[in-house]
């Protein structure tokens, strides 16, 4: 009954809020949208989209109150005071409904701020939500505080305060919640009318033009808050343990409670304040925090460094104080809250989320400027970054050896819930958030053209540096957390491919970032065993969720993990270690004993390129890619399987066909991939890929036909395709058949690779067998493509071969290498050929014993082919990663029902 009629007054009181201005001073209005029992799904339901457009387009005021009071919810919760004129059992009942009702003003807040947001442009509140009050407004709230009485809030005793304020030193850093006062903290917000104002038309604007966001920051920190900010981490005597960190602590270096000065000065925006509340609150002793967490202070200053706040035991410290389910609840419900108060970059364009930035991101990944006070997005960064890591990898390692999510993964599935366990829920919202950080671009940091703006920047501050990525760079650095960070990354990865292509896929940037970002980290993660850990699960993913359009920007971020690792010599010999795993049931062919994880990649990459796909799948920007990977590793390949080999030979036929060469200006860079890799393997390691050799031999017609291309044979198929008005090669077959002795090859078992003019991706890699000066070259850009819709290329007309064309790229066709093997080694082995089932047995005998000194070209320097940053993929890894987030926040929608302009959502029937 208690219930039933909490719920009435709640439902009367969001009927109220849309129909009449409420007056702030109604405090006992205001405060049961907080004190009433209700989750998520209760503020979603009792406000819909439409219900909070209309609160936000004809009751901007009562809006503003109500965001008002739910950040003030939030800084009331750091402020448990004690009130002796109340009786000591009165005030143990509002400090228990002190949790519940900071954790109703979050889900309130994460409900609101999409909208928002979503309107800024076309509402003043908006835009006022990042803007300093003015002056006035702040003197006549000032006054109104001191005529007023405090607020009732939820006391402690003073021993349990004392407590809190040692552990959370900047929970009394916050002013007290001002009591409501008819003046407005938010500039340009109206106050509270009887007129309305309709909101505008709604409007399709979407677009997947993905434009240049800045690049990433290299530049040193600033040296005024960078040391205050990211004091060095202490590990505990267990593994993981950074030595580094630990002998660097020092007296001079702990940061004590008398200089932890006020974090949010009067006068702050009220995004400000929400972002700080809620970092505070993250790690707040009895709401997200166990009471444990005491101990787990190390010995030294007091204060020295909140190691002791982390949420999950491997980086930073071995352990942490096992939560209660109710804590990591409030932990997932802060964290949603955050992403909401980070979700502008949604509602811009590509180009114009570049110009803007994220007002939010930014006060969460700058250092403070010079001079002002330390924050709480500054004192708490190194715990959350470590917390936000610890927490998905220690829940991966708890699963044991098994490559299966874990139950609690399932449970909600078969019973038909889109709910999940808490500790579920928290691993993915802290990849989601973990991710979205370590990318994020501040605006005017080093590299990028635009202007700061100075209503919530730092003055006089010439470059702005992302401290999250500079974390992920500079403090991962022993080798015992290096090595627990990538073992405990491959068994998540693992997971990730096991059968739910879905699960924790957001590891995936927060693995691409940190490869990029930390050399020391991708040094351990391609040395031994590590590599394999690394590189079998995303083979399996990659061979997963190719054909699924919803995964291909997984599948993108998969391709150039591998391709970052290619670029390692370490990770190119790690592909000889033996390979025991099953691939006959991922549609690979069956592997024979002896087979190594270099086959593996090999038919992985074959099975991409050759199997046919639907028009617009969006592989085709990937495909010189994966030619890089191959090519990258195979001047490092010791031995290839026959299976392996005859994949390779069989990539050489179809991409020398001409009517495959005719389809595109650039195909026949597919061509020079496939010979490069041919050359690699027979002169750097011709003993052990004897098999490589036959298959070259077998495929000596294939070859001289490439040697003796003429243009008449391609102007053939090009205009047959021209007559087809430009219509794609056709696919016949799957071209996944294993090619044996004597096999012919169709011709119209051909694969639907690109056929059209180049995109712009492809136009980006046009230097990317060109070495650079450092030995190394560019990789292809991503494309600009939606996150959320499959890639489609549009053809810019029929492509005519002309003779410049086919001469300037056949002078630099590295052919002479096979053709010279093929010379030399046909005559003989065709004088063993009986033509009985032992013959291929005789030959490869033939080939192991016999030696080709003399009669090959001089091999030529190794050319290893390095991923470069470039702008294209930052902007689409942005919109990747915000359609994620969009994707998976949908029990309770968070994002959905907002006019969403960063990329295009498409909506199917169920």
């Amino acid at each position: 009954m208690g219930g039933n009629s909490s719920s009435l007054h709640l439902e009367a009181a969001a009927r109220t809020l849309l129909e009449e201005d409420v007056p702030t001073n109604r405090t006992d209005f205001w405060h049961l949208f907080f004190s009433t029992p209700a989750t998520s799904e209760t503020y979603f339901q009792l406000l819909k989209s439409d219900d909070v457009r209309k609160l936000l387009f004809e009751r901007p005021g009562n809006l503003q109150t109500l965001l008002e009071q739910s950040v003030a919810e939030l800084e009331r919760a750091l402020h448990p005071l004690d009130e002796p004129h109340k009786q000591q059992q009165q005030q143990q009942q509002q400090q228990q409904q002190l949790p519940r009702r900071a954790v109703n003003a979050a889900r309130l807040l994460t409900r609101l701020l999409p909208f928002v947001y979503e309107a800024r442009d076309a509402t003043p509140l908006g835009a006022a939500l990042w803007r300093s009050p003015p002056p006035a407004a702040t003197a006549v709230a000032e006054d109104a505080q001191q005529q007023q009485q405090q607020l009732p809030v939820a006391p402690v005793a003073a021993a349990a305060a004392a407590a809190a304020v040692e552990l959370n030193p900047l929970a009394g850093a916050f002013p007290a919640p001002a009591a409501p006062s008819t003046s407005s903290s938010l500039q340009g917000a109206p106050a509270p009318t009887s007129s309305t104002a309709s909101p505008p038309p709604a409007t399709s604007t979407a677009t997947t033009t993905m434009t240049t966001p800045p690049s990433a920051a290299s530049a040193a920190p600033p040296p005024s808050a960078a040391s205050a900010a990211s004091p060095p981490s202490a590990a505990s005597a267990a593994s993981p343990p950074s030595a580094a960190s630990a002998a660097s602590s020092s007296v001079a270096d702990a940061i004590t409670s008398d200089q932890i000065q006020a974090s949010i000065p009067e006068g702050q925006p009220l995004g400000v304040r929400l972002v700080e509340a809620v970092m505070a609150l993250l790690f707040t002793p009895d709401l997200t925090m166990p009471g444990a967490s005491r101990g787990q202070l190390r010995p030294g200053p007091p204060l020295a460094y909140p190691l002791g706040f982390l949420w999950a035991g491997g980086l930073g410290c071995s352990t942490a104080p096992v939560p209660s389910a109710a804590q990591q609840t409030t932990r997932v419900e802060l964290l949603k809250c955050l992403l909401a108060a980070c979700c502008s970059t949604l509602y811009e364009s590509p180009s114009d989320a570049v110009q803007v930035g994220n007002r939010a991101l930014e006060h969460l990944v700058c250092s403070s400027p010079g001079g002002q006070q330390l924050t709480a997005a500054c004192y708490y960064r190194q715990a959350l970054f470590y917390s936000l890591l610890n927490v998905p990898l220690h829940h991966a390692l708890e699963s044991g050896g098994s490559w299966l999510p874990s139950v609690s993964y399932y449970a909600p599935l078969l019973a038909g819930s889109p709910a999940a366990e808490p500790t579920d829920q928290l691993a993915d919202v802290s990849l989601q958030l973990l991710a979205t950080l370590l990318h994020y671009e501040p605006v005017g940091g080093t590299g990028s053209g635009a202007q700061h703006d100075q209503s919530i920047g730092p003055q006089g501050s010439s470059s702005r540096v992302n401290e999250y990525s500079r974390l992920g760079s500079s403090r991962l650095e022993s080798a015992s957390e290096l090595q627990w960070l990538s073992n405990a990354a491959g068994r998540l990865l693992q997971q990730t491919a096991s059968g739910q292509s879905g699960y924790r896929l957001e590891m995936l940037p927060v693995l691409w970032l940190l490869l990029q970002r930390n050399p020391a980290l991708l040094r351990t993660a391609v040395a031994g065993e590590a590599a394999a850990g690394v590189l079998v699960p995303l083979l399996h993913l990659l061979l997963d969720a190719h054909d699924d359009p919803t995964q291909l920007g997984s599948v993108h971020l998969a391709v150039f993990i591998v391709l970052l690792l290619s670029s390692e010599r370490d990770f190119c010999v790690a592909l000889n270690q033996p390979y025991a795993g099953r691939s006959a049931a991922r549609g690979l062919p069956p592997l024979s004993h002896g087979s190594t994880h270099a086959d593996l990649l090999v038919l992985t990459v074959a099975r991409l390129l050759l199997q046919p796909q639907p028009p617009g799948a969006g592989l085709e920007p990937l495909h010189e890619c994966l030619l890089t990977i191959v090519c990258n590793a195979s001047a490092y390949i010791k031995a290839l399987s026959m299976v392996a080999s005859m994949r390779l030979l069989r990539l050489l036929e179809v991409f020398s066909r001409p009517r495959f060469l005719a389809a595109a200006a650039r195909n026949h860079r597919y061509v020079s991939f496939v010979l490069e890799t041919l050359n690699n393997l027979v002169q750097y390691q011709y003993e052990g890929n004897t098999a490589v050799v036959y298959a070259i031999v077998r495929s000596a017609p294939a070859l001289h036909a490439l040697a003796g291309l003429q243009l008449e044979q391609l102007r053939k198929p090009a205009a047959a395709a021209a007559g087809a008005g430009g219509a794609g090669m056709s696919a016949g077959g799957d071209g996944q058949h294993e090619m044996t002795s004597g096999e012919e090859t169709p011709e119209e078992d051909t694969p639907d690779l690109p056929n059209s003019a180049p995109s712009a991706a492809v136009a980006a890699a046009a230097s990317l067998s060109q070495p650079a000066a450092d030995g190394s070259a560019a990789t292809p850009a991503l494309p600009s493509v939606d996150p959320l819709s499959p890639l489609t290329l549009l053809p810019d007309g029929p492509f005519e071969p002309t003779a410049a064309w086919l001469e300037a790229w056949k002078a630099q066709l590295p052919l002479s290498t096979c053709m010279r093997l093929v010379e030399a080694l046909r005559p003989r082995i065709e004088r063993l050929v009986t033509g009985s089932a032992a013959d291929e047995a005789h030959i490869l005998d033939y080939l192991r014993k016999t030696t080709v000194v003399g009669l090959l070209p001089v091999p030529h320097p190794i050319l290893i082919r390095k991923y470069q940053q470039n702008e294209s993929t930052d902007s689409w890894l942005n919109s990747y990663l915000w359609g994620r987030i969009f994707k998976k926040n949908a029990s309770p929608p968070i994002f959905y029902g907002t006019k969403v302009r960063l990329f295009i959502v498409s909506t199917s029937a169920n």
